[in-house]
């Protein structure tokens, strides 16, 4: 029997993508205490209703994106700069697979990380996109996904990219401006 991990009883996926997304954006460490109170922050800043739906069911992309903007603060002080949340895909029209996979790449970039939101037959799940290759993503993956095959997954079908959750973090430090 396998040992439990992160999604088998919860939904926290969101917040681990979210912490997980300040390393692959430029805070990369060791994991450390300030991990541990990103991590507290973030559920600290979900409503009661909202932590009990995150256990149960997951969060929604506006979900995370509310609850890192009321905990990263404390974090950008620490890092003396700024994080900034987006959603650049919330309002836009859907036209390919192949055109929604480009513009995930063009969004990555130095200082930055994109967080998907996958959805199967069997399972809902927020992740980030650490590199695009030709035939899959590779991801940096609270549970066990490695990478995903474009040829698999798509916008509508079985297996999507639900484009419009699509999260963009960026870390704008006092030094680089």
């Amino acid at each position: 029997m396998r040992p439990a991990r992160q999604g088998d009883f919860d939904g926290f996926c969101g917040i681990y993508s979210l912490i997980n997304a300040l390393d692959v954006a430029g805070f990369s460490t060791p994991r450390s205490a300030v991990h541990q109170r990103i991590f507290v922050a973030l559920t600290d800043a979900l409503p009661n209703r909202k932590l009990r739906v995150a256990i149960d069911r997951g969060l929604k992309g506006k979900d995370l994106v509310r609850a890192s903007r009321a905990a990263f603060p404390d974090f950008e002080k620490r890092i003396g700069g700024e994080v900034s949340i987006s959603r650049p895909f919330r309002h836009s029209a859907v036209e390919s697979s192949d055109a929604v996979f480009r513009a995930l790449g063009a969004l990555m970039g130095t200082n930055s990380a994109v967080i998907i939101h996958l959805s199967t037959p069997a399972y809902r799940h927020w992740t980030v996109v650490q590199a695009i290759e030709p035939a899959s993503i590779v991801l940096r993956d609270s549970w066990t996904l490695r990478s995903l095959p474009l040829d698999r997954f798509s916008i509508e079908g079985r297996y999507q990219v639900d484009v419009r959750e699509t999260i963009l973090v960026r870390i704008k430090r006092a030094e680089d401006a």
